[in-house]
């Protein structure tokens, strides 16, 4: 049975990723900093529902499917379409290609990098959730991601600089940073539906705490109060408190946000659309977004509606069109499930 909370916040988080990629002003491009994380934590509560996962590498292979063949698929038509369009466009350099499909982020198409967070995130859920079965105390398993964290923060204090120098550092950089920080997150966000309303409210508090006093200390000692976009690549105490503070309240929430929501059917539909289609509708997002920058058209409000909506009724068509018009033609049930998994969701 799905989760109501769930779907809404994979909801707000999909919203709020696609909002910032329409260049909104930038004191709200920094107040929605907590939407990749929150996505992380989101996966980490589905995870908590899921129940058995089976073999590990079963699992591992549902997640590819999943997140990586649907990205490069899209890939595929999109690079076909602007090679057609817009030849001499630069992600069509071979160098930007090959970022694209490794997920990189920092060549080619920028919007990948979130699919390489969450395979990164994939690959370790397993051994997460036997963590979180051995560890029955509340507070132990708090403790022992507040220590994580703080040997992840030593490791950038002695690291990042040397991971800076060469191209193999950065390489590991993009794998070893991301991989550590996403999956406390994650292992948090399992534990979340676990935690009784005053240990999430210590969460809240010190997580928000923490970022206060970042924050301020920066701010006595700089000039302005610094913004959160600087701290994310890779994600450090400053960005990553900020996000947890906002989930963590967010959570909170629930309850009063969730029956709100069901008083309007055909919203609480759309938000239930959202999520289950939250993977392509984050793909068919990139080129709306992408056509209004190339038109340099500044509207936010507009951009992001067309983008939104145009992204939503690609998604409702194909998924329309799989259900109805491929899945009835198919004889076999493994490749039904792999049509399912790659071509919807």
């Amino acid at each position: 049975m799905r989760d109501p909370r769930i779907d809404f916040l994979r909801f707000l988080g999909l919203s709020l990723i696609i909002f910032a990629h329409v260049d909104p002003p930038n004191w709200l491009f920094q107040l929605r900093n907590f939407d990749v994380p929150l996505m992380v934590l989101v996966a980490g509560l589905s995870f908590s529902k899921a129940g058995e996962i089976g073999s590990y590498w079963g699992y591992l292979s549902k997640r590819v499917k999943r997140l990586l063949l649907p990205m490069w698929l899209f890939l595929c038509v999109y690079f076909l379409v602007l090679h057609a369009m817009w030849p001499s466009h630069e992600w069509l350099e071979l160098q930007n290609l090959v970022g694209s499909y490794a997920l990189l982020g920092v060549v080619g198409v920028p919007y990948v990098w979130i699919i390489r967070v969450f395979l990164f995130v994939a690959a370790i859920a397993p051994a997460i959730a036997g963590l979180n079965q051995r560890i029955k105390d509340n507070r132990t398993y708090l403790l022992l991601l507040a220590g994580a964290y703080g040997l992840y923060e030593l490791l950038l204090v002695v690291s990042l600089d040397a991971s800076r120098a060469s191209a193999l550092g950065k390489l590991l950089a993009l794998v070893v940073y991301y991989a550590i920080a996403y999956s406390i997150l994650f292992a948090l966000g399992v534990r979340l539906p676990q935690l009784s309303q005053r240990q999430v409210q210590a969460v809240f508090g010190t997580a928000l705490g923490i970022f206060l006093a970042l924050g301020l200390g920066a701010a006595m000692t700089g000039s302005a109060w610094p913004d959160l976009q600087a701290f994310k690549y890779p994600p450090t105490a400053y960005y990553l408190s900020y996000a947890v503070a906002v989930s963590s309240l967010l959570w909170l929430a629930m309850n009063p946000i969730i029956e709100t929501i069901k008083r309007f059917k055909q919203g609480e539909k759309f938000i239930l659309f959202c999520s289950r289609n939250s993977m392509w509708l984050y793909l068919w997002h990139i080129p709306f977004v992408e056509f209004f920058r190339a038109l340099d058209y500044s509207n936010i409000g507009v951009n992001f509606f067309v983008a939104y909506a145009c992204a939503a009724l690609l998604a409702w068509l194909q998924s329309k069109l799989i259900r109805l018009a491929l899945m009835p033609k198919l004889k076999s049930d493994n490749l039904r499930r792999n049509v399912k998994l790659i071509l919807t969701g």
